[in-house]
């Protein structure tokens, strides 16, 4: 099954973790899961915790916006 997601990787301390937006069900912790990554969105930025909030908010909606276009492309591909 697939889920969006957003991937945050972490080079200094070699750390990938992924937040799958739509998910409901149980812990996934030492799962194998593959991940497609489709777009870089942003950097990793030090903020505190309120603009750190917004930043992640603001990145997930963005993430959920490129998601979704590339899906309607997929489809419309599928479909001339």
């Amino acid at each position: 099954k697939k889920y969006p997601a957003a991937l945050v990787i972490q080079n200094e301390i070699q750390k990938v973790e992924v937040h799958l937006l739509s998910y409901i069900g149980g812990e996934l912790y030492g799962e194998y899961l593959e991940v497609e990554a489709v777009q870089k969105v942003s950097e990793i930025e030090r903020l505190g915790k309120d603009e750190l909030q917004k930043k992640i908010m603001a990145d997930i909606e963005l993430i959920k916006e490129l998601l979704e276009e590339r899906e309607k492309k997929k489809t419309n591909h599928a479909h001339p």
